[in-house]
């Protein structure tokens, strides 16, 4: 069980200093938060996002064009 915990930290451990380092590098320089802007900014979009319901239209719209699409490309590529 210890070495199960030790492994996922080991892989977890990089991401986890990149984004401190992102956090960092951009934190209170408006020029940087522009171009790059701070995970814990991009996570509070992303929630914002997901309680949107014109969000998830948009992805079911996606979704739907894209199944439909793969389908007509399929049966007039390969059915000819």
């Amino acid at each position: 069980m210890q070495r199960k915990l030790y492994d996922i930290m080991l892989i977890l451990s990089p991401m986890i200093i990149f984004l401190i380092f992102w956090e960092w590098f951009v934190y209170d320089v408006p020029k940087r938060k522009f171009l790059f802007a701070a995970p814990s900014l991009v996570f509070e979009k992303a929630i914002e996002e997901y309680q949107n319901i014109a969000f998830w239209n948009d992805i079911y719209i996606t979704s739907l064009e894209t199944v439909l699409g793969l389908y007509w490309l399929n049966s007039w590529c390969f059915y000819r």
